[in-house]
């Protein structure tokens, strides 16, 4: 096990996923701006309805996955609007233009009385609208409808209606269902690291909210989400699989490999290798993800009726997400500048490109790599190891810098984020959400 050791590779992944995740003041500003935007609607909303209204959070915001961007520091929160009428009630295209005049009415409000929760800008997309703010946060809002004539599951969390681009067919969802199933397969997980995390701050464990730790599915998704951006950094034809997708396959793999320990390498390794035999297919032939909590939901609709992005390698997304237990694209490396050592920084004491990783290498279950001719510029290193996927995340992970030489290179030889950078040199930071 490596998990103790602050050299090991877990020490580093933690650390790295650390790194994605936005600061405590970043969360409390944004739960302030979706908690305003709620009491508005509550308020004028369903005052106007005459339907209850609510606003709440769904997809990473609401599992404690939400990855900012490394370059930027921004990053974003998916909320859903649910307006309590019955499908049978009111066609998808109302409802649309309902939530639009309530978002419209609630910035314009905000704006005139110069609050300081006020957007700046909302943007209207095909199914759900955008909330921009100044400092380049954004939310955006999906609305909803609820299921009350009991078509769907209602054992957990809340199934729904959504709309759909074309306005035409309802479609089921259960994001709040999801969130409960993502959290209960690893409370046993959750309530170990309060324990630990209790006795470091020398507190009593209900004293500690559940979002001030982190289990190991949350890091190994936020990890995974972070991969897919700089593996799909260059992406025109939009098959970056949506962080739906690798959640819910993520967490499927979770829960059936039961990884044990707590050893976030292991955890990933074991999550990264099952993660392929959780895809499927409808008798159509189109890929089929669907929400543990409500079957009808399927996370990879976005690639039906798109036979030709599903031709391998360059098309499946799904099937790229399999070659990340491969060490997907391994990168070559330069140095910052020439004549300097590369460093890997995974902690005190670990000093250059060409120390064994991880240094415990007597330790059960550890593995060897080393990492090569990286002391000048004029050498390449590639990474030769059998556990390239966790190197290789340490260096996509890493916040890209330029020198000031006018021959700058990128460099991919594991720096830490205020030593060194990362990718090829003319690639373009991917979104970091």
């Amino acid at each position: 096990m490596t998990g103790n050791n602050p050299f090991g590779r877990s020490a580093l992944l933690q650390g790295l996923a650390e790194e994605l995740d936005p600061s405590y003041a970043q969360k409390q500003l944004a739960r302030e701006r979706y908690e305003d935007l709620g009491a508005w609607m509550r308020e004028h909303a369903a005052t106007t309805a005459g339907r209850d209204v609510q606003v709440y959070p769904q997809g990473s915001g609401n599992l404690g996955t939400t990855n900012r961007d490394p370059y930027t520091g921004e990053f974003d929160l998916d909320l859903v609007i649910r307006v309590a009428y019955a499908k049978s009630e009111l066609t998808q295209q109302q409802l649309n233009q309902m939530v639009n005049g309530w978002l419209g009415s609630y910035v314009w409000a905000r704006q005139q009385a110069g609050h300081r929760l006020a957007p700046t800008k909302l943007e209207k997309g095909k199914r759900a609208w955008t909330l921009h703010y100044a400092d380049g946060f954004h939310m955006d809002v999906l609305p909803v409808v609820p299921d009350l004539a009991d078509e769907l599951d209602a054992s957990v969390g809340d199934p729904s209606w959504l709309t759909d681009k074309a306005l035409i067919r309802w479609q089921a969802t259960n994001p709040r269902g999801f969130a409960a199933w993502f959290r209960a397969i690893s409370a046993a997980e959750l309530r170990d690291r309060k324990v630990e995390a209790a006795k470091r701050a020398e507190v009593q464990v209900d004293q500690l909210p559940d979002d001030r730790v982190k289990t190991s599915l949350q890091l190994t998704v936020q990890l995974l989400k972070r991969h897919r951006d700089y593996l799909f950094r260059d992406d025109p034809d939009r098959l970056a699989p949506p962080s739906a997708v690798i959640t819910a396959l993520a967490s499927q793999a979770y829960q059936t490999r039961k990884p044990t320990g707590g050893d976030l390498a292991d955890v990933v390794e074991a999550v990264v290798a099952d993660m392929p035999n959780h895809l499927h297919r409808t008798s159509t032939g189109n890929l089929w993800i669907p929400n543990p909590t409500c079957p009808m939901e399927n996370y990879a609709d976005r690639y039906d009726g798109r036979p030709d992005k599903e031709k391998a390698p360059q098309g499946l997304a799904a099937a790229r997400l399999g070659r990340l237990q491969q060490g997907a694209e391994r990168p070559r490396c330069r140095s910052r500048q020439r004549g300097d050592r590369q460093r890997l920084r995974a902690g005190p004491g670990v000093t250059d490109c060409q120390e064994a990783w991880p240094p415990d290498a007597a330790a059960p279950g550890a593995r060897r790599a080393r990492v090569d001719h990286c002391r000048s510029a004029d050498h390449r290193c590639q990474r030769r190891s059998p556990t390239a996927p966790v190197l290789w995340a340490a260096c996509l992970l890493t916040p890209r810098r330029r020198s000031a030489s006018r021959r700058s290179k990128d460099t991919c030889c594991a720096a830490t984020p205020t030593a060194g950078s990362c990718g090829d040199a003319n690639a373009s930071s991917g979104p970091g959400r």
